[in-house]
């Protein structure tokens, strides 16, 4: 069974905000293999598209805080699975799952990636998974102060998604979700 692994990150806001990648994190990243890069933006500084661009194939969107060129969404299609990816400016609240929710099915996306809150969140809802990274550099943001520098995984196979969320609190942490992929919905 092939898997893909994708690499889910966002909201660096270097250097505005932040002034380098955390090291813990930046050196996980750079010794993994990844299929994709999913960026959900906000990374606000060429070198760090840069940087991301040598990790793995990339699909990024623009931030509210970039200038970069980038577009306002993206999909990226696999055999099993559509994932939609935006930044969430425009969702309000920030996060609001019934608005995701929606962004998710006018994509016709059934893994909706996400970020602009700063929080990681995973939200499985009527057969729509919804993946918030979080921060990877923790930087504050509107609706949070400085945040945990967080990232995710995605391992994607014909029948499963596993979901690892890497948060640094003393050290690398991983939790991780597994939930299945039926007639293109995702379920428990």
């Amino acid at each position: 069974m092939n898997t893909e692994t994708i690499l889910i990150i966002g909201d660096t806001h270097i250097p505005d905000r932040v002034t380098e990648l955390p090291r813990q994190l930046k050196s996980f990243i750079e010794s993994t293999q990844f299929n994709f890069l999913l960026s959900t933006g906000d990374l606000t500084s060429q070198e760090v598209l840069s940087w991301m661009r040598k990790i793995a194939p990339l699909k990024a969107v623009k931030g509210n805080m970039d200038y970069l060129p980038l577009p306002m969404e993206e999909t990226l299609i696999l055999p099993s699975i559509k994932i939609g990816l935006i930044h969430g400016t425009g969702i309000w609240p920030r996060g609001d799952t019934k608005q995701l929710l929606n962004v998710a099915k006018r994509l016709d996306a059934s893994i909706l990636v996400s970020g602009h809150t700063h929080r990681p969140e995973v939200t499985l809802t009527e057969g729509i998974l919804l993946l918030n990274p979080g921060s990877l550099t923790g930087a504050w943001g509107g609706s949070s102060d400085w945040s945990t520098p967080s990232f995710m995984t995605l391992g994607i196979s014909e029948k499963e998604v596993k979901v690892g969320l890497f948060t640094l609190e003393e050290r690398l942490k991983i939790k991780e979700k597994l939930f299945g992929i039926r007639e293109g919905e995702i379920v428990l």
